[in-house]
């Protein structure tokens, strides 16, 4: 079911409007300073892996699209603006959530809370965002509700990974290791080198698990080609 192009910028801008109230509550939380981190960090994280994984072949944003309409009004690469800044929006949510049901535990477990959440609020938007146009799974697998399993293992590692990088190298480093009102007086910019570094070092264990699970469910898939992929399949392996 496609709806109106009308549709899709509706969403988008709703988006914009959910961006603005997690930014809000992150600031408020954190201070502007690790806002900026954070945001900093989502968005060059969702950024390279959500364009690595379009071009390869494994989804579009391209339901809408026609000749003449682009479907959505802005764009990171071959990704919409409101998917980077929706990604951030929900992680922080999460992470936020995390952050006062398990104050000081481990980041190992506060990172497994913080994907949860995640995971489950995906649960619901991902199959209505299918149904409506707003994205399309381009690639053999086994396929719940119009959803690739895939994405279910995909979305918990990235969300996983990257929140285990901000909670190691910006919340409990020993430069913020202190009451939340100090944490609020770092100085960003010292703590963004280490940050992206560890997210860079992260970044090809979740591309390369992403990539593993898409060829081990591929064999199993029940949604039969052809794939409607705007851009090669990985390898060429199922294009």
């Amino acid at each position: 079911m496609t709806l109106s192009p009308v549709y899709p910028l509706i969403v988008e801008v709703c988006f914009y409007g959910i961006f603005g109230g997690a930014s809000y509550a992150t600031m408020q939380r954190y201070g502007t300073r690790v806002s900026l981190l954070l945001l900093t960090g989502a968005t060059l994280w969702s950024t390279s892996i959500e364009n690595f994984i379009v071009l390869n072949g494994g989804y579009d944003y391209y339901g809408y699209a026609t000749r003449n309409f682009p479907g959505y009004m802005a764009w990171v690469g071959v990704v919409p603006l409101w998917i980077i800044l929706g990604w951030f929006s929900m992680t922080a949510l999460s992470y936020i959530l995390t952050d006062v049901l398990l104050p000081g535990r481990s980041p190992y477990l506060r990172s497994l809370l913080a994907a949860s959440i995640s995971l489950n609020i995906d649960l619901l938007l991902d199959p209505i965002a299918v149904s409506t146009g707003l994205w399309r799974w381009t690639h053999p697998s086994v396929y719940v509700l119009g959803v690739p399993l895939t994405n279910w293992v995909g979305w918990f590692a990235i969300v996983y990974f990257f929140v285990f990088a901000f909670d190691t190298m910006v919340i409990n480093k020993p430069l913020t290791r202190k009451p939340l009102l100090d944490i609020r007086k770092v100085e960003w910019q010292k703590m963004l080198t280490p940050f992206l570094r560890r997210l860079l070092l992260l970044a090809p264990i979740v591309l390369l698990g992403t990539l593993a699970v898409m060829m081990l469910l591929a064999p199993y898939s029940n949604l039969p080609g052809p794939y409607r992929n705007v851009f090669p399949a990985p390898f060429g392996w199922w294009s």
